[in-house]
């Protein structure tokens, strides 16, 4: 066997290359064993872990090591007898159910892609996994579903993954940026005939997300305001994703676009996102530009920046994701019973004087 290790993938002989990927199959089934393990209580995080990291192991021995499909048989037996109903509470999957499980996560799959099958996986955000025994009806007094758990206000949980984001954003603004501000109020609109508004928001106490300055380029001001939407909720499940995105940007463009530019004189952006996953074209090319920003500074490569960050926000949604399903609803800031007088504590406890 003539040949030897390139770049992680081989080169020489083909019983060189291929001594070479079954020894990396072995450790990666080893490897995908125990994070099967980790599965069974933490399966949201081991999906993660598998999707953003293990796996890329191999899809780049996949890509540069031509015919070895064949050697990724045990790999792939391992993803379909141990991983998969690990992560799933389910029996192994059929031929058809693992290739829906390839598919990527916008288009209803899980991105876990088939290694025995020469093909490329498309980025996807994860789909949340559903709860093996979750409660019959939610706090609010609804039926529980996922759909409803994402969308239901009570206790303020799907406004944290709107901040979760916004923060996390406005985070890593300040290492490129001047003058980061998080929930600027805008000035004061004074509405005439001369100067009429057509922006769907005109109130006092407006405020936008974040405004930094210097984000594309020269001094002036550059504010964002962001939406994380349930794209399961029945406002948004009738319209395909990429309309669902369009319409969510403008109405953040009609509520605040015109306001930010005349009367702020600065430009306006809108990130939004799905809280399944996903970003719409704008948000695509804001954190485009954010990774570009980031590795320059940091000296790094702009691929790894951008798989980093992509990282990050997908781990905010899914701890947001994971917060509104498994979370309490109560009340916000009622308590329940609340003694009045010294008299009522002591009826209460059984007590005498």
């Amino acid at each position: 066997m003539e040949g030897r290790p390139y770049l992680g993938a081989a080169i020489g002989s083909d019983s060189y290359v291929n001594s070479f990927v079954v020894e990396k199959v072995k450790g990666w089934s080893a490897e995908v064993k125990r994070l099967s393990r980790f599965a069974e209580s933490q399966p949201h995080a081991a999906y993660c872990a598998f999707t953003h990291g293990l796996s890329s192991r191999w899809l780049f021995v996949f890509r540069t090591v031509p015919c070895v499909c064949d050697a990724f048989q045990p790999l792939e037996d391992m993803i379909r007898q141990v991983f998969i109903p690990t992560l799933t509470g389910c029996s192994p999957p059929s031929d058809s159910s693992r290739l829906l499980f390839a598919l990527p996560a916008r288009w209803g799959g899980l991105g876990i892609f088939v290694p025995t099958r020469r093909c490329v996986r498309c980025f996807g955000f994860e789909i949340w996994l559903v709860p093996l025994r979750p409660p019959s009806l939610c706090a609010c007094g609804a039926s529980f579903s996922v759909e409803h758990a994402l969308s239901c206000p009570k206790g303020g949980l799907p406004s944290l993954r709107h901040n979760e984001i916004r923060d996390l954003t406005a985070t890593l603004l300040t290492e490129v940026c001047s003058q980061v501000c998080v929930e600027p109020e805008l000035q004061p609109v004074q509405l005439s005939d001369e100067f009429p508004l057509a922006t769907s928001n005109t109130q006092d106490s407006a405020r936008l997300d974040v405004a930094v300055n210097g984000f594309w380029g020269g001094r002036s001001e550059r504010c964002f305001i962001f939406r994380v939407f349930n794209p399961f909720a029945p406002s948004n499940s009738s319209s395909s994703l990429s309309s669902t995105f369009r319409k969510h940007e403008k109405i953040k463009h009609r509520a605040y676009g015109q306001r930010v530019r005349e009367v702020e004189h600065a430009t306006f952006t809108p990130i939004v996102l799905a809280a399944t996953g996903g970003l719409a074209h704008e948000a695509t090319v804001f954190y485009k530009r954010l990774a570009s920003l980031l590795a320059k500074k940091w000296r790094d490569d702009y691929s790894v920046v951008l798989g980093w960050l992509r990282c990050c926000l997908s781990f905010s949604l899914l701890r947001s994701a994971i917060q509104c399903i498994r979370g309490a609803r109560s009340s916000i800031g009622v308590y329940t019973r609340t003694p009045q007088s010294v008299d009522f504590v002591t009826v209460e406890s059984h007590l005498s004087a």
